[in-house]
């Protein structure tokens, strides 16, 4: 008998925390395995087959449950800085209640559509401090002392923290509603050679777009002649802002970021990424039709840790 209730007990424990991580409260932090199995197994494939450091985060604005997986160290931001910038920039601009000068305007969609970087340095000192201040407003105090001021690249921060800096621009009262639209603008018009990442599966989710900023870096080959046969190391990032459809009247519905280095070619480097990209895409489709992706029992355990 006791050992029955033992299990009975043990079993509705168990089905209480599958549904904990399946439908979660507000500001939940949970593995990337609870959103998808899949999406772990491969990146822990992906990361021992090519040597690999691949770390995903994503966020639903709606519950603002946020998933995350794979290594997350702390990344080079490199290019994916620039929509924070650009909204800093704006925000500014309204706050000083002045319009953007023509040339603001061009130098924001060059950096925005053509990933341009030459005034990049230029605006970040216009702001002042940097994003510090804006990372403040916008609640993502964690960025603030991993920002370099003199070397805007190479600031650091983690896929989620990445994800969370996107997802106040999205949602953040703070911003706008004239900054979001002129922001959510420019990356609609990101070139195709600036997309990669996280696209929304269509036809899973129809009307639905992804308004992708990527960052890439590649590093030289070393002067060692004794490691000049290694493969110089490639880092791709991506960090993209769902909206849910229709277009006109659409809300942002989710950010996915995905960063990562990797000592393959530059081919098969943007293959991993896509790959992975392709993976998170088909959960988030999943989990907006209402298919359940029960976590095991190890993923549990990783929830509870």
């Amino acid at each position: 008998m006791r050992r029955t209730l033992c299990r009975l007990l043990l079993t509705g424990l168990i089905a209480w925390l599958l549904g904990w991580m399946t439908s979660l409260d507000a500001s939940a932090e949970v593995p990337v395995c609870a959103l998808s199995r899949q999406a772990e197994a491969t990146l822990i494939e992906l990361q021992a087959k090519h040597e690999a450091r691949i770390g995903v985060a994503v966020i639903d604005l709606e519950s603002n449950t946020r998933w995350s997986g794979g290594l997350s160290a702390r990344y080079a931001i490199h290019s994916t800085i620039k929509p924070p910038l650009v909204w800093a920039v704006m925000m500014q601009a309204e706050q000083q209640e002045r319009e953007l000068s023509d040339r603001e305007l061009l130098d924001l969609f060059r950096m925005i559509v053509l990933s341009a970087n030459e005034q990049v340095g230029h605006y970040l000192r216009q702001i002042g401090g940097g994003l510090s201040e804006y990372y403040i407003r916008w609640d993502v105090p964690e960025a603030v002392p991993f920002t370099n001021r003199n070397d805007w690249g190479r600031s650091l921060i983690t896929p989620l923290e990445l994800a969370r800096i996107y997802a106040a621009l999205a949602t953040s009262e703070t911003v706008s509603d004239s900054v979001r639209q002129q922001g959510f603008e420019l990356l609609r018009q990101v070139i195709p050679q600036q997309r990669w990442g996280a696209f929304v599966p269509e036809p899973r989710l129809p009307g639905w777009e992804s308004l992708i900023k990527i960052g890439s870096f590649v590093l030289p080959d070393p002067d060692d002649e004794e490691l000049q046969d290694h493969s110089p190391e490639i880092r791709l990032h991506s960090a993209a802002i769902w909206l849910d459809s229709p277009p006109a009247d659409s809300k942002p519905r989710y950010v996915t970021v995905i960063m990562g280095a990797t000592n393959s070619s530059w081919q098969t480097s943007l293959d991993l990424h896509n790959r992975i990209g392709a993976i998170l895409a088909s959960a988030i489709a999943d989990r907006e039709a209402g298919r359940s992706n029960q976590p095991t029992s190890a993923c549990l355990k990783q929830a509870l840790s």
